[in-house]
């Protein structure tokens, strides 16, 4: 890549994540990291005690944090414990993103890729572009990983510290534990770390988390580790829907590798029907169905997840021929990567860990090709244009979460108000002064004549069935989108930050709202508890 283009690539990503990172209000998990900091400063042998409300359920906080603490523990140290304001917060990802930053060149180096090219499609990736302006724990473990083989690749290596910085991301997610072998690979090529040494790396790394789970087993009478562990196992049935799911995520959250190997018109006639079928099996689950748009960005996305099974096995061939041993630690970060995103659950942030290998396959394979700028040019344009707009349509949708609230406040309703509604709907609504249902013994309940609103997108939980059969419905508020793709919609099947929302990591708004505010009257019995 030129040295001008590549300035001004990274000059646009840092000016458009910091203008979008420091206007969008709570967002998400973000409320989560600074409650937990904020428990930790007041309780610090107590991190994971007490109770708090989720999906309008009371539930223990020990259980209800899969993580483990290392990031609320560092926004404790750092002063971003005020759950009201996290977006205050968010300057503490920067040393994050510049640590990223630096992983990138001698990665590149390592890996035989072109350091811009390379570093540019993975800034301007969705799943790495949004991902790097909330403040939850994805994208921090995912900088500490990259740091911990930035530190096996300098010309003097620390594979001492390079374990550290390994321990620092298990102890923000578990799911890192997978990345581990990795990384032990990678110090036995570039230090020849074997027996006791690999050894001892392993311990550094896992010392954190050994270190927490031995103290959740005595303070809370089990290892956090164990009972996630036993939830995930009681989960299993999801894995069907994860594994349809994984096709059309990969290819709109990564890179558009259909721009860079589709060459020929057969090839993607043959890449398209695949994709098709790929879909097949995930399509007839849907209700609402999809529409015709869809179906066909649908099938584009799963065209474009075609495009990194053409560079594995491409790869995988390479291997075979002894054309490099690196391309057999790609491969082997590549699976690894998506295996962590299988297992806790599939969305664009999960797939970050899988990130960095994928691009490069690709770009290993276009550099085969004998591809020239045109095609990279190209395929970066189409992931910077899809990722601004994504992070501007994402915005509106917190931003509506944060405007309703102020506008009830600034009117006083003549009767209480009662919300469902999770991520920073909850937070400001409970900020401004109404109170959220919880489906709990002994908590209090809206009473006859009170209204109820559910906010359609911010996760709701289901209306408490004490209430059930004694609402009456007033109206319906509609928010409609400004921008033409949606994240987090379960009518459009978008899903962005769970899968769980729809097969689709984003969709065609057509019409369908941003946002919808549906409001009701308790009427017919009195619902004391």
């Amino acid at each position: 890549m030129p040295p001008a283009l590549r300035a001004l690539s990274l000059t646009l990503f840092a000016l458009s994540v910091l203008l979008l990172g420091w206007t969008t209000p709570l967002h998400i998990d973000e409320w989560v990291y600074p409650f937990l900091a904020e428990r930790i400063t007041a309780h610090p042998l107590d991190p994971y005690g007490g109770e708090a409300v989720s999906f309008g359920r009371v539930v223990p906080v020990f259980e209800g944090v899969p993580h483990p603490p290392g990031f609320p523990i560092l926004l404790a140290l750092l002063g971003g414990d005020a759950p009201a304001y996290p977006a205050h917060a968010r300057w503490i990802l920067l040393p994050f993103l510049l640590l990223f930053l630096a992983s990138l060149r001698p990665l590149a180096r390592f890996f035989r890729i072109d350091a811009g090219w390379g570093s540019s499609f993975l800034l301007f990736s969705p799943a790495f572009f949004l991902s790097a302006q909330r403040l939850m724990t994805d994208f921090p473990s995912l900088s500490l990983f990259h740091g911990a083989l930035l530190l096996l690749l300098l010309p003097s290596p620390r594979p001492c510290w390079g374990a550290v910085l390994l321990g620092g991301a298990i102890f923000m997610r578990y799911t890192f534990l997978l990345l581990l072998p990795l990384f032990l690979l990678v110090a036995r090529r570039r230090c020849a770390v074997r027996g006791r040494a690999a050894l001892l790396l392993m311990l550094l790394s896992l010392l954190p988390v050994l270190l927490w789970n031995g103290f959740s087993w005595v303070r809370y009478g089990e290892t956090h580790f164990g009972l996630h562990l036993r939830i995930l196992a009681a989960g299993g049935e999801g894995i069907v829907w994860r594994l349809g799911a994984l096709p059309t995520f990969l290819g709109g959250v990564l890179v558009p590798g259909a721009f860079l190997l589709g060459n020929g018109r057969k090839r993607l006639v043959v890449a398209f029907i695949v994709g098709l079928l790929l879909f097949a099996g995930v399509a007839p689950r849907l209700d609402p169905p999809l529409g015709r748009k869809g179906v066909l960005l649908a099938a584009l996305l799963c065209t474009n997840a075609v495009t990194f099974v053409e560079a594995a096995v491409a790869e995988i061939q390479s291997v075979r021929q002894g054309k490099g041993g690196e391309g057999a630690l790609l491969l082997a970060w590549g699976g690894l990567g998506l295996a962590a995103a299988l297992v806790s659950f599939v969305s664009a942030r999960a797939l970050l860990p899988a990130l960095y290998p994928l691009t490069a396959l690709l770009l290993r394979r276009f550099e085969e090709k004998g591809g020239g700028r045109r095609g990279l040019g190209l395929a970066l344009l189409v992931s910077a244009g899809v990722s601004l707009l994504l992070g501007f349509s994402d915005r509106s949708l917190a931003e509506a979460h944060a405007d309703f609230p102020r506008r009830l406040a600034a009117a006083p309703p003549g009767t209480p108000i009662w919300f469902t509604g999770e991520w920073g709907f909850r937070v400001a609504m409970t900020k401004a002064g109404f109170s959220p249902l919880v489906d709990a013994p002994g908590t209090p309940l809206p009473q006859t004549g009170d209204r109820i609103v559910v906010a359609e997108g911010a996760a709701p939980a289901p209306i408490p069935s004490p209430l059930q059969g004694h609402l009456r419905f007033l109206r319906t508020e509609v928010v409609p989108s400004k921008f033409p793709l949606l994240l987090m919609n379960e009518r459009a099947h978008a899903g962005f930050y769970s899968a769980g929302w729809g097969c689709l990591p984003f969709a065609p708004a057509g019409g369908e709202a941003l946002e919808r505010f549906t409001w009701y009257r308790v009427e017919g019995r009195n619902t004391t508890p």
